[in-house]
């Protein structure tokens, strides 16, 4: 696939300007927002540039109709007119306002957790100091460090608490960080993030329901300049979820649990949020998951938890953060061998806490049988792009049933 790609950020309250063919690269990836609103992406080849005024309109009117759609309710686009610039009125975009109510962070308690990646956690927390509203507290858990260059970088920024953990893992981590905020909302960010000025504020509107438990966020890469980058995101659909609000409840994972689903469906670990009350109604992450254990789902476990107790779980596309994706084709590797890892070894942990059926038939036939195509599909058309990375997948997969196992062989 070729790279690198320029990610161009156009907002629609704004008067648009012809797009150039950019130096020294592949195309454009368009993001079109309406004020501090994400609504739509498209990716723009070379051969398609340069583009004018009124061809970006046009191509707007494509891409954010499902979103505006959703947000709509009951209206369609065509009662709009997608044939002409009506997102140039306002009108439509009433959707977009929350109301008279001012935007609020005052219950958001934001956790960054971290280990020996002090250059990224300056550039998280620069863009964490920018938040506005600000949340109620900010707070970094550093876990297992190797010196104190993070505790020197959180003592440079005011009002970011600090907390050690010495015990490696995320999840232990995680755990950590729940205890030391006060927040009723706890959100959680990675150290490799950027996230928007609203984003925080976005958290909170979106638990506008009491019975959403738990919510997600979009996920947009920061760039996308090398091979592992674009593979990441264009071929193994990289953190984000797309433009569309979606609700995830009691009925949703009924309708799924019987052959299994992707749980990584509802969001990333890198944009979450949960109601504080729900770690003490079904526990905090799940210590054997996640990075320093199995290796990745210590956040699908925990929303699978959550549906199953019958909560809900929103994916609010409003609430932004930026990703810095692995720039190595051996990170990405290693990247995806972690997540595998960890979603097989979620897998048998799902079944033995729920005995849920779905779970186990995924991890022997669907996922088999899956890999069994992509690998045919490589073996003739050449193992290229996402296919480079069949080896770790399978060997993640295997790892992470051998993973379990040998978790339970300790706890004997």
């Amino acid at each position: 696939m070729p790279f690198p790609w320029k990610i161009v950020h156009l907002n629609l309250q704004k008067s648009l300007t012809a797009l150039k063919v950019p130096e020294n690269s592949a195309g454009l990836h368009v993001i079109w927002w309406f004020g501090d609103t994400p609504l739509g992406a498209r990716y723009v080849g070379r051969e398609e540039l340069p583009l004018t005024p009124g061809r970006i309109k046009n191509m707007a009117v494509k891409a954010i109709a499902p979103s505006i759609t959703k947000r709509l309710k009951d209206q369609t686009m065509e009662g709009l007119g997608v044939h002409s610039p009506w997102f140039m009125n306002d009108t439509p975009f009433c959707v977009l306002d929350h109301g008279p109510k001012p935007l609020n962070a005052s219950q958001v308690s934001v956790v960054v957790c971290t280990r020996n990646r002090p250059h990224d956690l300056r550039t998280c927390l620069i863009s964490l100091k920018k938040l506005s509203p600000p949340p109620l507290e900010i707070v970094v858990v550093d876990n297992a460090p190797a010196s104190h260059e993070t505790r020197q970088i959180v003592s440079c920024f005011k009002d970011i608490g600090y907390v050690h953990e010495p015990r490696p893992g995320l999840s232990i981590a995680r755990n950590c960080g729940i205890k030391n905020v006060s927040g009723d909302i706890v959100a959680f960010t990675d150290d490799d993030v950027q996230v928007h000025p609203r984003w925080a504020a976005r958290i909170q509107q979106a638990f506008h329901d009491p019975d959403i438990m738990a919510v997600t966020g979009l996920v947009i890469p920061l760039c996308l300049e090398t091979e592992a980058q674009v593979i990441f995101e264009r071929e193994m659909n990289g953190l984000g979820r797309g433009f569309v609000p979606r609700t995830f409840n009691r009925a949703f994972f009924l309708s799924k649990k019987k052959y299994g689903f992707w749980v990584w469906e509802i969001g990333a670990g890198a944009n979450m949020a949960f109601r504080r009350k729900v770690f003490h109604r079904i526990g905090t992450f799940d210590t054997r998951l996640g990075a320093g254990a199995a290796g990745c789902s210590e956040d699908t476990e925990l929303w699978y938890r959550l549906l199953s107790s019958g909560a809900t779980c929103q994916y609010e596309p409003g609430a932004v953060v930026f990703h810095r994706h692995r720039a190595g084709m051996v990170e990405l590797k290693q990247q995806i061998k972690a997540y595998l890892k960890g979603h097989a070894a979620a897998l048998l942990i799902q079944f033995e806490t729920h005995r849920d059926w779905g779970n186990l038939r995924r991890l022997f036939f669907q996922l088999p049988r899956y890999y069994t195509g992509l690998l045919c599909h490589a073996c003739i058309f050449g193992f290229k792009g996402r296919y480079r990375l069949l080896f770790p997948e399978v060997t993640g997969f295997l790892s992470g049933i051998w993973f379990y196992i040998n978790q339970r062989k300790e706890g004997d």
